[in-house]
């Protein structure tokens, strides 16, 4: 590892983007070396490992690193760093150079994927401070807990998810074509929620607690959330038919879905959830677990280097 402040440490995931990572590497280590920022490269070896990566770096006293991955690598890599220092704000500062495939989180941010312009950032950028949010749910009977930096979804969102992960390569086509075939068969589940102290009980399609806009490889959710105004944006869809979700689909990528009378935007600091029936969650494109499950925000947690 580098000294501690004396240039980024990179963490990189070789096999993100279908095994677009390596080639994103070799390429990101000669821009840096032209702009003349002083660097040393780890690689993560499995799911999980950029976790404790990144965990150990913040116990080493490391404030810069960079992320060499998709939106995965990047949930990893923050929650190891807020988890050794139990969720609270650091003054950690992260910059994305994408080698994923959705690349939502950066698409609120205008961090492009280009790797020259997104390396710039690491001497050029500015830092700004970004929010996460943390979801609490149960996994195998136990109680856990993750940050996020982008959005988590239940319902729907989860189980579409699900079923797209068993697709080698994973974007936007292969990501609608599994959101119609679980469509086709799916029965909403009966959430009963809390939002700023107000309760609901309803069958619905999707629940979308959302700190950024966009998920599933650009569909826009959430399009007033705004990661550092240090709320949640909630996004909650009523059940629907099948032909009445098809007929909104352009309008997930298009902007408009919010005009819909069974989408219902709401925005808070707290949210809670139950269901009579496990229902599955997913943050930033990873299934973690079910319901029940509570969700806060961290006003502030790192900084962002953004254009």
């Amino acid at each position: 590892m580098p000294e501690p402040g004396s240039g980024w440490y990179i963490i990189a995931n070789p096999v993100s983007g279908g095994g677009r990572g390596s080639s994103t590497i070799a390429s990101l280590e000669r821009v840096l070396t032209n702009l003349g920022i002083g660097f040393e490269i780890t690689f993560t070896e499995a799911t999980g490992h950029a976790i404790e990566l990144a965990r150990t770096a913040t116990f080493n006293g490391y404030k810069k690193i960079a992320i060499a991955g998709g939106d995965g690598t990047c949930n990893e890599v923050v929650n190891g760093v807020l988890a050794a220092n139990d969720y609270k704000p650091v003054n950690t500062e992260f910059a994305v150079i994408s080698s994923g495939r959705g690349n939502d989180w950066i698409r609120t941010h205008g961090i492009h994927t280009d790797i020259s312009r997104a390396a710039a950032l690491l001497r050029f950028g500015k830092s700004v401070r970004h929010d996460a949010g943390l979801v609490e749910f149960q996994k195998d009977g136990k109680p856990e807990k993750r940050a996020f930096i982008n959005m988590s979804g239940m319902a729907i969102a989860a189980d579409t998810l699900e079923r797209s992960g068993r697709f080698r390569r994973q974007n936007k086509l292969v990501y609608l074509n599994a959101l119609i075939r679980v469509l086709l068969r799916y029965k909403s589940p009966v959430i009963r929620f809390r939002i700023n102290g107000e309760e609901h009980e309803k069958q619905v399609l999707v629940i979308i607690t959302a700190n950024c806009r966009y998920a599933g490889s650009g569909m826009l959710l959430a399009p007033k959330a705004d990661p550092g105004d240090g709320l949640l944006d909630f996004t909650v869809i009523d059940s629907m038919s099948f032909m009445q979700v098809a007929g909104q689909i352009p309008k997930l990528f298009r902007g408009g879905l919010e005009n819909h009378p069974s989408v219902h935007l709401h925005r808070g600091n707290r949210f809670e959830a139950s269901s009579e029936n496990p229902v599955l969650i997913e943050a930033d494109g990873e299934l973690l677990g079910t319901t029940p499950c509570s969700y806060s925000i961290i006003p502030g947690a790192f900084l962002l280097r953004v254009p």
